[in-house]
């Protein structure tokens, strides 16, 4: 069968046993281009039939004329080559490096330049046609199925893309984890840091979120009612801008020279002094809100001269 460059229209001669080790890949030595032999596949030699110019023919060259070019296993066939399978380098080999151990059979010796090889084709009973056969379908099944390796080389990158997705997601939840407090300050973020902190089983807010509470008219005096008991009170002011839950208070007295005599962690219920806030604790402070503060401690035995406050999530 025929097969025509594409590049600068040679023509060559290949037999079944070339196109199933080129695997239908060739490279035309004239012009170096690449093509796909199968495609370009003759059983007849062009010209045959017809006059004038062959679609096959060379440009330029008429078939009358007798100028067709046809290499065949000659020197020319260095035209013809062939990707080894595996082969990681673009790199063409030459068909005529692949039978030159061989030149016992037929059909695998040098023929001159201007010989052209029988144009008629073999019949179907012949084994030279079984052997057409068995590689074109060959290759057509090549054409429709990837190579193993490269199936497994696709199956590896899907692997590893899954792996970075799922690397990129669980520093995404991790990140959400550790800077929740500033996230909760973007507005839509509140879903998604619930989720992540049902994960974590965490708090959704932090200590960080009660920094925009504020403590206005506070005092601190004994019990009139007890001698060793203390009454704390004063007003809790939410200077944010977004509703927060009801925190614990931990409360920390000391004396004269600034030392801790004492030190508790209170819960809402405790120290919310207005019963109608304490009914709605649920509903959390509303920005701008102010609550008010009451809280009867026993007085501590160092003494308490002064007092802070702190907030933290209820655990």
């Amino acid at each position: 069968m025929y097969t025509q460059c594409p590049g600068c229209g040679t023509i060559f001669a290949l037999r079944a046993w070339q196109l199933r080790q080129a695997r239908g890949r060739v490279t035309c030595g004239l012009c170096q281009t690449s093509f796909d032999a199968v495609q370009a596949l003759s059983e007849e030699l062009p010209g045959d039939g017809g006059s004038g110019d062959s679609p096959l023919a060379p440009p330029g060259h008429s078939a009358a004329a007798g100028e067709r070019r046809i290499p065949a296993l000659g020197p020319e066939m260095s035209a013809i080559g062939r990707l080894l399978p595996g082969d990681g380098e673009d790199r063409p080999v030459d068909l005529q490096t692949l039978v030159a151990g061989d030149a016992s059979e037929e059909g695998r010796r040098a023929a001159p330049e201007d010989e052209a090889p029988p144009t008629d084709a073999p019949s179907r009973g012949d084994p030279a046609e079984r052997d057409w056969e068995e590689v074109l379908a060959e290759l057509r099944a090549e054409r429709r199925s990837p190579p193993a390796r490269s199936r497994g080389r696709r199956r590896g990158r899907r692997w590893l893309l899954a792996a970075g997705i799922v690397a990129l997601a669980a520093a995404l939840v991790h990140g959400s984890y550790l800077y929740r407090a500033q996230l909760l300050e973007l507005p839509g973020a509140r879903g998604w840091l619930s989720a992540v902190c049902a994960v974590y089983g965490c708090q959704l807010e932090t200590a960080a979120s009660y920094d925009v509470i504020e403590v206005e008219e506070r005092w601190l005096e004994p019990d009139p009612r007890r001698d060793d008991a203390l009454i704390l009170g004063g007003v809790l002011v939410h200077t944010g801008d977004r509703r927060l839950p009801y925190p614990e208070m931990r409360l920390t007295l000391r004396d004269l020279d600034g030392h801790v005599t004492g030190e508790r962690w209170v819960r809402p219920e405790d120290y919310v002094a207005d019963s109608r806030l304490r009914a709605r604790l649920g509903a959390g402070m509303e920005p701008g809100a102010r609550v008010p503060v009451e809280l009867y401690v026993a007085e501590p035995d160092g003494g308490a001269e002064s007092f802070s406050l702190a907030f933290r999530p209820v655990e």
